[in-house]
């Protein structure tokens, strides 16, 4: 009966991670489990980066309007998970492939798979519904754009999740060495008592208060 209940809670962790990397990004023709990466915030606000097995880049390769071919089969999608207690506000990442760094970004991002609404005002339509690129500079490589901050807006709330896109697919970063979260910053958050706390704070400044009231002179 142990051994059976084991097994069960083990099934069930893998369910949900699988169905977690698959709730978080979106599909495209070619994707076999939306999510290449998964990146992570745990309760100690510290980042960790998880590559899903099995998962295929987003894009293709398509031809632009004045005729110029733009290779497919080299895209990522990176879904953020925050279950920290503070809002995530940007992170700091670093990679490449083979010829070039995740974010030598060209035209074939995700936005042009989703067509989704914020895409619109997406500067290199590789961003996702809530995030945006910046301070790009080259890694090890001079001549490959390889470290950028990630910035959420707005911040990514505890226990919410969003996505974004890289250059680069999933196993050529892998050989590449990976997908590295170089540091992670917070948003400040201003807690709400609850209303069961509220109440309890009356009754006791009305306790304090009737005994103060009872006290003999």
């Amino acid at each position: 009966m142990l051994k059976r209940t084991l097994l069960a809670a083990v099934f069930c962790a893998l369910s949900s991670g699988a169905m977690l990397a698959s709730s978080i990004c979106p599909s495209t023709p070619t994707t076999t489990t939306d999510c290449d990466f998964v990146i992570t915030i745990a309760s100690s606000g510290t980042a960790s980066v998880a590559k899903v097995p099995g998962s295929t880049p987003f894009n293709t390769a398509m031809t632009l309007v004045d005729g110029t071919m733009v290779p497919g089969g080299n895209g990522s999608l990176v879904g953020v998970v925050n279950d920290y207690a503070k809002p995530l506000a940007t992170l700091t990442i670093e990679g490449a492939g083979a010829n070039t760094g995740i974010f030598d970004f060209d035209f074939n991002g995700i936005c042009i798979y989703t067509k989704a609404a914020y895409c619109a005002t997406a500067a290199t339509g590789y961003e996702g519904p809530t995030t945006t690129f910046g301070n790009l500079k080259p890694g090890t490589n001079p001549f490959e754009t390889a470290i950028a901050t990630v910035m959420f807006h707005p911040g990514l709330a505890m226990g919410a999740d969003t996505y974004f896109a890289l250059e680069g697919s999933a196993a050529d970063i892998e050989a590449n060495g990976g997908l590295k979260v170089l540091g992670e910053t917070f948003g400040s958050t201003t807690a709400t008592p609850e209303p069961a706390a509220l109440a309890l704070l009356g009754l006791g400044g009305s306790l304090l208060y009737l005994l103060r009231w009872r006290r003999p002179n």
